[in-house]
């Protein structure tokens, strides 16, 4: 009997420690708040440029992802892009230059506002998520809108 019991009490803890939940959007924003955390639990769907909405054919995203130095992947609209980013205090960041493929675009909207894209990255100095929107921004303009979905897993 003593050894059932303890089957038992095994499974139980086994089945309780593996129980875990994929990240979704909506769990996200309910348990983090608006920690630097958010910043990694979602691909970032660039939704609007310097005030302009972004055409929705453009695709252009970005990823981040925490270490010790901390990477930034995605896509411009027609091109993949790849750097860094360092978070200074509360909600400061920096990117650095990034390296992007020069495939050809053939959607001209698109393609002029890849380098937009590019420049807005650059010129941040602060972001903020409100909701599942990231708002990067220079001290006095936001920049780029973003839109946070589940990253694929």
């Amino acid at each position: 009997m003593k050894n059932i019991i303890s089957a038992i009490v095994c499974i139980t803890i086994i089945a309780s420690c593996n129980n875990s939940k994929k990240t979704t959007v909506a769990n996200a924003v309910k348990n983090s708040g608006s920690g630097s955390e958010m910043l990694y639990q979602f691909q970032w769907n660039l939704t609007e440029l310097q005030g302009v909405t972004v055409p929705s054919a453009a695709k252009a995203y970005m990823l981040l992802s925490p270490g010790k130095v901390n990477n930034v992947t995605g896509n411009t609209g027609c091109n993949i892009m790849k750097g860094s980013f360092e978070l200074i205090e509360t909600n400061g960041i920096k990117f650095s230059p990034f390296a992007t493929t020069k495939r050809a675009c053939l959607d001209n909207s698109i393609s002029n506002m890849e380098q937009k894209f590019l420049d807005a990255l650059s010129s941040s100095s602060n972001w903020i998520i409100k909701d599942t929107v990231l708002l990067l921004s220079n001290d006095k303009t936001t920049l780029a809108k973003l839109r946070g979905v589940a990253a694929e897993q």
